[in-house]
């Protein structure tokens, strides 16, 4: 599995920082607990968003506010398309259950949430080649 960021990306954004983490034999499957304790860890996080962003206006706050600047460097409208932190805190924000996927995406959920870092979770195996950030191309 290779991981690449085309040279283009950092000329538009150029203090962008990605992390990656690969994990490697997970049971994704919810046994053994684990579905239980990741549970407990994004409700903690919700808590947390309450508190953190409850009576404040989400799309300036710091926090968010610096996605939407760079959403519209990109040429993306933020409020047509928001990034996936704002929206999950919104959600949260207005009262509406995170649906269940599985535990990774709900640690995912809880930590993006804790941190209000935007993070996704991509089975490599369904990908089946390498990942890339790029600029999308027609074709």
């Amino acid at each position: 599995m290779g991981f690449r960021i085309e040279p283009d990306v950092f000329n538009v954004l150029p203090t962008l920082c990605i992390g990656v983490v690969v994990a490697d034999g997970i049971d994704n499957t919810g046994t053994k607990g684990t579905a239980e304790s990741v549970t407990r860890l994004l409700q903690e996080a919700v808590l947390q968003v309450n508190a953190k962003f409850r009576g404040t206006d989400l799309k300036t706050h710091p926090d968010i506010a610096c996605y939407r600047e760079a959403f519209r460097k990109l040429g993306y409208n933020p409020n047509k398309f928001p990034s996936s932190i704002e929206a999950l805190t919104s959600r949260v924000l207005k009262g509406h259950p995170l649906p269940y996927i599985n535990p990774i995406v709900n640690l995912v959920n809880a930590v993006s949430l804790k941190h209000s870092v935007p993070m996704g979770a991509h089975d490599l195996e369904a990908i089946g080649g390498s990942v890339s950030v790029r600029f999308s191309r027609s074709g």
